[in-house]
């Protein structure tokens, strides 16, 4: 009994500092004036500012110039969109452009099965055109892809796709991955087992496929 006790215990000390941080973000983002979970006096009867949200657009289509426009007159405040064209057409009705770009995107590695992410078969998987999210090739590459992108005159900033692991949407084979050298040697680094991940990777992989 012991036992669950000091487990709930720390699941509820979880739940408290996730609370903290939920509400010490939201006021943030309020300018500060919601009350925050840390010696805050919750029963206080102000209320918190609301935040101002933004919206986005990606892509401006065949027409850029009057495209732009409407999105400015329809509420608009910022688009995702390649080349100079769309990026002057963005800046003239009044918004912010940005640029996207895929973390781990294969790119010019494409035809490289070492940058590519490994499953619990050892079989190479690639995941909306992308690999491994640990291996410094790839990191290198696409490091230097945002180098230039934010060297792009008018860019007000870069939105970051992909930055994580590969999701369920990519397919059972590529989201049960990566299982490299590279994550091995970053496991290690972390103090993880990375055979005991792998192993029990593999039986969910055996469970789900039948």
């Amino acid at each position: 009994m012991r036992g669950k006790s000091l487990e709930h215990m720390r699941r509820r000390t979880f739940l408290a500092v996730l609370a903290a941080g939920v509400f010490d973000i939201a006021a943030e983002n309020a300018g500060n004036e919601a009350p925050t979970a840390r010696g805050a006096d919750m029963s206080s009867t102000r209320k918190p500012k609301m935040t101002q949200f933004r919206h986005w657009m990606h892509g401006l289509g065949d027409e850029p110039k009057s495209t732009a426009q409407a999105l400015k007159d329809a509420g608009f405040d910022c688009v995702v969109a390649a080349g100079a064209e769309n990026i002057e057409a963005v800046n003239s009705a009044g918004m912010e452009s940005w640029l996207c770009g895929g973390a781990f995107g294969l790119g010019s590695l494409a035809a490289d099965d070492g940058v590519k992410a490994v499953d619990v078969a050892g079989e190479t998987r690639v995941w909306f055109g992308s690999g491994c999210p640990n291996n410094p090739g790839l990191r290198k590459q696409n490091l230097g892809a945002y180098d230039k992108m934010a060297a792009t005159p008018g860019v007000k900033g870069i939105l970051v796709d992909g930055c994580r692991f590969a999701s369920p949407a990519s397919g059972l084979d590529a989201f049960l991955t990566c299982f490299c050298d590279a994550c091995r040697a970053k496991a290690d680094e972390l103090g993880l087992d990375f055979d005991a991940m792998k192993r029990d990777v593999a039986a969910l992989r055996s469970v789900v496929t039948g």
